[in-house]
């Protein structure tokens, strides 16, 4: 059995966490309580948004995150679905990312999809009717992205672990006092923050601003979720949606903006065949830890009680499986 301290209580440090307690380690979770965690303002689709824009290493920890959650929602009951608001729902791919998504598929076969050389309003009546090809991805796992945390939190909360509000400064000033050195390993998995705990370590990290709005119309006018261009668009039940997201290299801003409320509305009305009367409007952002490559899942190379497990980008909630049982390996 190992202690280990896990820095940071996002989709990643919690699934992690969680993965290690139930190999009967002994964990410590810090949070500082950032604004802006990115798992908080994610949009819950359990399938790479753009993943012919990724590298094949982010490729590959995206469909296996895609197969273990399957397994994973397999095994749940039916009150824990409901306790992540989990449903399955067709993915429509239409707009200008539509070729990409054709040659993506074609060689992930595994993948159960269709090319539609017709109308999209065969199947969302009240889409643009220009839309005249479209691909159909089916059966996505969707869920609500705060509510997964709680379910993780419950759950560590069972195991007696609960998370400890603390800041943890530079990591180097951390490892230097007597109290930590009890801890096997540390395992930061901080998100956009992680570069501040690390300091001068050579860590190529940054954040992206991802705003989002979620809305509600009179009538059901969307069966689907949807990626039109640049942007995803989720039935959340009871005639409410939500559209994301900007991608901002603003550093962290932590406002909303005119801009892309403007960019919203305009992606909304290029969509829709007539206009759609939008209610309860409210805007979310959330910082997406980006890496110029590949996210860090390793060892310190000076210290190998020190373990990075962040840099997901927009993928931390699909690839948080995946990255735990990776990490689990390292301490054995």
């Amino acid at each position: 059995m190992a202690k280990c301290l896990v820095i940071g209580a996002g989709i990643l440090g919690l699934t992690t966490g969680l993965k290690l307690a139930e190999k009967d380690n002994d964990i410590t979770i810090y949070d500082c309580n950032k604004v802006g965690q990115a798992s908080n303002n994610a949009g819950g689709i359990m399938f790479p948004l753009s993943p012919w824009n990724d590298n094949s290493k982010m490729q590959e920890l995206c469909l296996s995150g895609h197969n273990e959650y399957n397994n994973l929602f397999d095994r749940l009951s039916d009150n824990e679905r409901s306790e992540i608001n989990l449903k399955k729902s067709n993915l429509v791919i239409a707009g200008k990312n539509l070729n990409f998504s054709k040659k993506w598929l074609i060689n992930n076969k595994q993948i159960e999809s269709e090319y539609k050389n017709l109308n999209i309003q065969n199947i969302e009546k009240n889409i643009n009717d220009s839309l005249k090809e479209f691909v159909l991805i089916k059966n996505i796992n969707i869920l609500d992205p705060q509510k997964l945390i709680n379910f993780y939190k419950n759950k560590l909360e069972k195991h007696g672990i609960n998370i400890i509000n603390k800041e943890i400064g530079n990591i180097n000033d951390f490892l230097d006092k007597s109290e930590n050195s009890k801890y096997d390993y540390i395992i930061i998995s901080a998100g956009a923050w992680s570069n501040k705990i690390l300091g001068p370590k050579n860590i190529k990290i940054k954040p992206i601003k991802g705003q989002t709005m979620t809305f509600r119309t009179k009538d059901k006018v969307l069966s689907n979720t949807l990626i039109f261009d640049d942007f995803y668009i989720i039935p959340r039940g009871n005639n409410n949606f939500l559209i994301g997201s900007t991608l901002e290299d603003v550093g962290f801003d932590e406002t909303t903006t005119d801009e892309a409320r403007s960019v919203f509305n305009e992606t909304l009305s290029k969509l829709f065949s007539k206009e759609i009367n939008l209610y309860d409007k409210k805007y979310f952002f959330g910082f997406r830890p980006y890496t110029d490559g590949e996210p860090y899942i390793c060892k310190d190379d000076r210290n190998e009680r020190l373990i990075y497990n962040f840099g997901h980008y927009r993928y931390g909630i699909l690839t948080a499986l995946t990255s735990a049982n990776i990490v689990e390996k390292m301490i054995l």
